[in-house]
């Protein structure tokens, strides 16, 4: 659900599920979760500036607004610290779980480069490739 406060606070809550053991990772019990990765601006990208906007491990802000979310990654982030927040996927799938990562996004958000990266800084899908083949070793 989305809920909106007086004082502007948005948050994103989602329904809690069960979700079995995870192997040789914790256990978790929320079905979906949801991330926010802020990308770098672009040299020729003018208006929105940093100083409009403010984000912690946890919300993004916007001159009176705050949204809430599971977590917010600031354009510093690596690809690695990507991944590491949904690297439960390749072992839910293979506890049986429907799993799946999803990127939402404006033409040139960042949609490609968190998913696929590149040569020698690999996204989230050639990851979980990797771990998969290794767990079915």
């Amino acid at each position: 659900a989305i809920q909106a406060a007086a004082d502007g606070d948005i948050t994103v809550e989602l329904d809690e599920a069960y979700v079995g053991p995870v192997v040789g990772m914790r256990e978790t019990k929320k079905g979906v979760y949801v991330f926010v990765r802020i990308r770098p601006a672009l040299s020729h990208e003018h208006g929105l500036e940093e100083g409009d906007w403010q984000a912690d491990g946890k919300a993004v802000s916007h001159r009176n607004r705050r949204f809430h979310y599971d977590n917010v990654l600031l354009p510093s982030a690596c690809q690695a610290e990507v991944y590491e927040l949904i690297n439960l996927v390749p072992y839910k799938a293979l506890d049986g779980f429907s799993s799946a990562v999803m990127n939402y996004g404006g033409t040139g958000s960042g949609k490609t480069y968190t998913m696929v990266g590149r040569v020698g800084d690999f996204g989230i899908a050639p990851r979980i490739a990797e771990s998969l083949l290794k767990l079915i070793e």
